[in-house]
C-alpha cells in the first residue's frame, strides 16, 4: 500500500470514527434499544447530524481562513495582544500588508476529508430523517 493511500485511509478513518464515536456517546444516554422505532430513527438522525455539521463547518472555516477572510481579525487581535501584554509578545512593528503577505505564504492543505466525511454523515442523518417522517406520518 502506498504512503499516500495509507495517509488518506488514516485521515478518513479517524474522521469517520470520531463521528461514529460521537453518535454512540449520544445514543448511550438515551436508552436507545428500548425505544419505539420512530424514536430510534429520530435519535439516529440527530446523532449523525451534529458531527456531520461540525465537520463541514470546520472544513469551511479552514477554507475561509486560507482565503484570508480572518486576516483583519487576526491582525487586530495581535495588535491588542501586543498592547495589553507587551512583555510576552515581541512586536515586529509590521504593517497590515506585511502581515497579510506573511500569512498568505503558508496555507493549510489536506482538509478536504472534513467535507466528505461530514457530508457522508449529513446524508446518513437525512436518510434517518426521511425514515422517521415515513414512519411518523
Amino acid at each position: 500500500m502506498s504512503d499516500r493511500v495509507r495517509k488518506n485511509l488514516i485521515k478518513y478513518g479517524s474522521c469517520l470514527a470520531a463521528g461514529l464515536l460521537f453518535a454512540v456517546f449520544y445514543l448511550s444516554g438515551k436508552d436507545f434499544l428500548n425505544l419505539p422505532l420512530v424514536d430510534q430513527y429520530r435519535l439516529l438522525s440527530d446523532a449523525f447530524m451534529v458531527p456531520g455539521f461540525f465537520m463541514v463547518a470546520g472544513g469551511l472555516l479552514i477554507f475561509l481562513g486560507n482565503e484570508g477572510t480572518f486576516n483583519g481579525i487576526g491582525f487586530v487581535m495581535k495588535r491588542v495582544g501586543n498592547f495589553l501584554l507587551p512583555f510576552l509578545l515581541k512586536d515586529k512593528g509590521e504593517t497590515y500588508a506585511e502581515y497579510v503577505e506573511r500569512k498568505s505564504g503558508k496555507p493549510t492543505a489536506g482538509y478536504g476529508f472534513l467535507f466528505f466525511c461530514g457530508a457522508g454523515l449529513l446524508i446518513l442523518s437525512f436518510v434517518f430523517a426521511m425514515l422517521y417522517s415515513q414512519v411518523h406520518g
